[in-house]
């Protein structure tokens, strides 16, 4: 009985990466249910659950070639509880700043900005630094610098989160 799962599980990952529609239909509506329990047990808001279902349907579809061929519930269920805690994080951002707070980074005059980066750099640690340049400099978005770093998102709006506040603090108390 295992080794005939197994085939047939071998079977339906073969089709999925193979972009076989009604493969993907099945295996839909085979997870959605245990998708959105282990989202919503973490976001417990049925809009973000809805998206992230939406999202972990998606990002398995795009990243089926890179399944090793076992444990796909696991497999599926893992990335689940990274996309929920992902954006569990990102909703509930502490003392998030707007770009407002931070100011039109872009209108200071370059020597004060090459100063300012100099200093920043020395307060920081790297990755914060990173994060912090790719955004205020650069104008990417917290999304971006994820993918560009390669790190989780929830982890750049915290680094981001995190030096700003640093930042901040060091800042007013020097005034």
């Amino acid at each position: 009985y295992i080794g005939e799962y197994m085939e047939v599980n071998k079977k339906i990952i073969n089709k999925l990466k193979e972009r076989d529609n009604d493969t993907f239909e099945l295996v839909y509506y085979e997870y959605k249910d245990l998708v959105y329990f282990v989202a919503f047990s973490i976001l417990k808001n049925k809009n973000d659950t809805e998206e992230i279902v939406q999202d972990v349907f998606i990002r398995m579809l795009n990243e089926i070639d890179k399944f090793d061929g076992r444990y796909f519930k696991a497999w599926l269920l893992k990335m689940t509880k990274n996309l929920s805690i992902n954006r569990y994080r990102s909703n509930n951002k502490e003392d998030s700043i707007s770009d407002e707070e931070i100011g039109n980074f872009a209108s200071i005059d370059e020597f004060k900005k090459r100063d300012y980066l100099l200093e920043i750099e020395e307060i920081l640690d790297e990755q914060s630094f990173k994060v912090v340049v790719l955004h205020l400099v650069y104008g990417m978005k917290h999304r971006e610098t994820a993918e560009y770093l390669n790190i989780p998102l929830g982890t750049v709006c915290t680094l981001f989160n995190n030096a700003i506040k640093k930042l901040k603090k060091i800042y007013s108390e020097r005034d």
